[in-house]
């Protein structure tokens, strides 16, 4: 926004306190940093152009049009941290980068294609979400490699996968002579039953002696 004022009747006609009702409506940090920055100005265009903007928005909400705006923050930083040679980005500031790359080019496939019963021009919004770049090979590169948690799934490499299989192999050979059990030799008699929960009960079942009413009732 260019020319703000340097002074105005913006106390008298309570604009912070409008701003204030109006952040209350954004329903991510980004959008309200966006807000808290608004500021009563005489740039004539600007007010055109956020007037047309509203009223495409307006129609586009009328005709069922929805985007999920919200948990959108701001990722700059984390984009200048990429930047900087020998750093790295930890899985969770990755996660939250893909984040807003996959909102964007959400966004960008509605601007392209907006709902077809709108009365109202798309000129102003097209204009506005043609600067979001295609990311698509950016996107096709990191699906489904991370997890909402922030780990790493097994098939993020090939790598990866190797390291967690022999992590496995070596946990199995740790147990086996810990509790005197073969795990390898276990025969799950029923498969919906998660791995975990049904070695512990194996491990219940082997430590029950012979003849005792628990062993013979399977409990």
């Amino acid at each position: 926004m260019s020319r703000e004022l340097a002074h105005s009747s913006a106390r008298v006609l309570e604009f912070d306190s409008l701003r204030h009702l109006l952040r209350g409506y954004a329903s991510s940090p980004l959008g309200q940093q966006r807000i808290a920055a608004l500021a009563p100005t005489t740039d004539r265009d600007w007010i055109q152009t956020q007037q047309e903007l509203a009223l495409e928005i307006r129609e586009f909400r009328r005709v069922g049009g929805r985007f999920d705006f919200s948990g959108l923050i701001d990722v700059g930083q984390l984009v200048d941290k990429s930047r900087i040679a020998g750093a790295a980005l930890e899985t969770t500031e990755i996660r939250d980068v893909i984040l807003v790359v996959d909102r964007a080019a959400e966004w960008r496939e509605i601007a392209l294609h907006p709902p077809a019963n709108m009365k109202s021009d798309w000129q102003r919004v097209r204009a506005l979400s043609g600067q979001i770049a295609d990311f698509t090979e950016f996107l096709r590169h990191f699906r489904n490699k991370i997890q909402p948690d922030g780990t790493l799934e097994d098939k993020a490499s090939p790598e990866l996968a190797r390291i967690r299989r022999d992590n496995r192999v070596h946990a199995r050979r740790q147990v086996r002579p810990a509790f005197g059990i073969d795990v390898c030799s276990i025969h799950r008699e029923d498969r919906r039953i998660p791995r975990r929960a049904d070695f512990i009960i194996s491990f219940i079942r082997s430590q029950i002696p012979p003849g005792d009413p628990a062993a013979s009732s399977g409990r």
